[in-house]
């Protein structure tokens, strides 16, 4: 490898993520999660587009990371275009590869999918992650082939396509094995919102060039504290990651103090977070203060109204708020959309340099 590009791709409450890996001038392409954002009363699906942009022909390994909508939405933009060939399809246990059970759940989660839509009375905001979640299912059995579940504790993983790039899968825990089946399998659960969904997580390490960066999906908190628990066995007391895309949109539920060390390790000042958020509902304040706490370099998609003052700034007598965040300020209260912060982010990452750059250059109040 020569160099990694990172993507983190602004798509309000959700994830969307693209790994470029370049070798002798030639770029391979990993995909962990799809979402789309609304720009200008637009659907636009960031991942596609950059793909389209890249001239991206193959795609080395994609990764739905759970079934929740605001990570596979818009995935037939990929799935469905003949233009990209995915070689690896990576899954949570949830639909089972064992052809003797496989049938009978997505039998029963394609009749919910029918009672979804039959009740949705053509809402677009229902009807269109429904078509994501079609197009998803129909790979998958299109493509058996290619499809593999990941489950922890701490197993390698082998991108075909290349080989030489280190990856572990930590979670789901063998123990979710099954939990999700079974539900599909009672016909008891809704699409999106069963919140067992997030205990299928899948996390991945990547290891790029000694650099390991963690993207941890909606892992939960006690996952992520069972995880540690079983890892100390074998006398791993911490994953210690250098880079971490955060649980879960900084919720506070899904990350407290004793999983962010676990997650980080003891050394935590100026490392850096990455928070996929809307800005408005996410990251919850306590996670922000959390990370200030610790001295962690936050860069967070959308302006949390967190870092936002109960009163009006007199700039006069604030001065260490910069310049460039003068006007999110003044703006945010009457805004109705989210606004960006760091916007989309792209970390490079080669042998000789590490470099973070965000598409608003608008600095963060909490590392600058």
């Amino acid at each position: 490898m020569e160099e990694v590009n990172v993507h983190i791709f602004n798509v309000q409450h959700g994830d969307s993520i693209v790994i470029e890996i370049i070798q002798n001038n030639v770029s391979q392409f990993i995909v962990i999660d799809s979402h789309i954002r609304r720009e200008k009363n637009q659907s636009v699906h960031p991942a596609s587009v950059f793909l389209k942009e890249r001239q991206a022909s193959q795609i080395a390994l994609l990764v739905i990371t759970h079934l929740h909508y605001d990570h596979f939405r818009g995935i037939e933009l990929i799935l469905d275009d003949p233009d990209f060939e995915i070689q690896q399809l990576l899954i949570p246990p949830i639909f089972s590869l064992k052809s003797n059970i496989t049938k009978s759940i997505m039998d029963k989660y394609k009749e919910k999918i029918r009672e979804t839509l039959n009740f949705s009375d053509n809402h677009s905001e229902i009807r269109s992650p429904i078509k994501s979640l079609i197009s998803l299912i129909n790979y998958v059995t299109r493509r058996w082939e290619i499809v593999e579940e990941a489950i922890g504790k701490e197993n390698v993983f082998r991108i075909k396509a290349i080989p030489q790039l280190p990856v572990k899968v930590y979670m789901p825990l063998p123990s979710t094995r099954g939990m999700i089946h079974n539900l599909i399998t009672k016909g008891d659960f809704d699409l999106n919102h069963f919140p067992q969904m997030n205990d299928t997580s899948i996390v991945l390490e990547f290891d790029f060039f000694g650099k390991k960066f963690l993207f941890t999906g909606d892992s939960t908190k006690s996952q992520i504290l069972e995880h540690k628990r079983q890892m100390m066995r074998s006398g791993i007391a911490e994953l210690n990651s250098d880079l971490l895309k955060v649980p879960h949109h900084g919720s506070k539920d899904n990350n407290i103090n004793e999983s962010l060390l676990y997650l980080l390790g003891d050394s935590l000042k100026e490392k850096n977070l990455f928070l996929s958020v809307n800005g408005k509902t996410h990251p919850h304040k306590e996670v922000l203060e959390l990370i200030s706490n610790h001295g962690l370099n936050p860069w967070c998609t959308n302006l949390s109204s967190h870092c936002m003052p109960d009163e009006p700034l007199d700039f006069t007598k604030h001065k260490s708020v910069p310049k460039e965040f003068w006007n999110f300020i003044m703006h945010y209260p009457s805004e109705s959309a989210p606004i960006p912060c760091q916007g989309n982010i792209l970390v490079k990452l080669n042998p000789n340099r590490f470099q973070i750059i965000n598409s608003t250059n608008v600095p963060c109040i909490y590392h600058n």
